[in-house]
């Protein structure tokens, strides 16, 4: 659902920059303000976000089931990214007024820190064996970080807000066997870092989860986004 939402967003605006409308986006030519469509889909993806603020219990949208599933297309982390991507072309658009998408979006990237969006790293020998596990960042696992990453520049670069570079975050893992706690301190300056490391590393492709590659031409992009 949230990725259809995200895909219709994205849709209205390449028809602004194209100036074309096929029949299914009609209403949605304009190019002085977001559409009541696009306001629709900002309203409601505030609702689910800073409006809710459930941060602490939410059903993951009804995802609960695919969070840890690392490959699947329907991951949580992925509709999470692109709600706030999402977000973020609608600011763009009301320079304004951009509390709305502003809110949205920061709460957002606190919901993809939860170590139940990223707690699918312990079902890899791969990734318990290293050091730095649970770390979700440091080793392979580009299609979290670059994801974080990204959403974290765009919200810098469209709002101005630094917090998270200034304060950072901490991912926060509780052992589901012993509960022990693990925390894990970031800056986005870390982050990338890290992200720009494995880039280095790998040289022409990134690790995207355990058994797959990614193109490094998307890593550099969020990188130096």
């Amino acid at each position: 659902m949230i990725w259809k939402l995200f895909l219709v967003l994205i849709a209205t605006e390449l028809v602004l920059c194209l100036n074309f409308a096929p029949h299914s986006l009609a209403g949605t030519e304009t190019t002085d303000f977001l559409t009541d469509k696009q306001l629709a889909i900002q309203r409601y993806f505030a609702e689910i976000t800073f409006l809710n603020n459930d941060i602490e219990n939410w059903d993951m949208w009804g995802n609960s089931a695919d969070a840890l599933d690392c490959d699947g297309n329907a991951c949580v982390r992925y509709e999470i990214a692109g709600l706030a991507y999402a977000s973020a072309i609608s600011a763009i658009r009301t320079p304004a007024y951009t509390q709305v998408a502003e809110n949205t979006m920061f709460n957002s990237i606190l919901r993809m820190t939860q170590q139940r969006v990223w707690q699918y790293v312990e079902l890899f020998d791969d990734f318990r064996s290293q050091p730095s596990y649970p770390d979700p960042v440091i080793y392979k696992n580009i299609m979290y970080s670059g994801h974080l990453a990204q959403m974290i520049l765009m919200f810098e670069s469209v709002f101005g807000n630094f917090t998270f570079s200034s304060e950072g975050w901490e991912f926060v893992w509780v052992d589901p066997e012993s509960q022990n706690v693990t925390r894990i301190h970031y800056t986005t300056q870390l982050l990338v870092k890290r992200v720009f490391q494995q880039v280095r590393l790998m040289c022409v492709c990134v690790w995207c989860t355990v058994y797959t590659y990614i193109c490094v031409c998307i890593c550099l992009f969020t990188v130096y986004v």
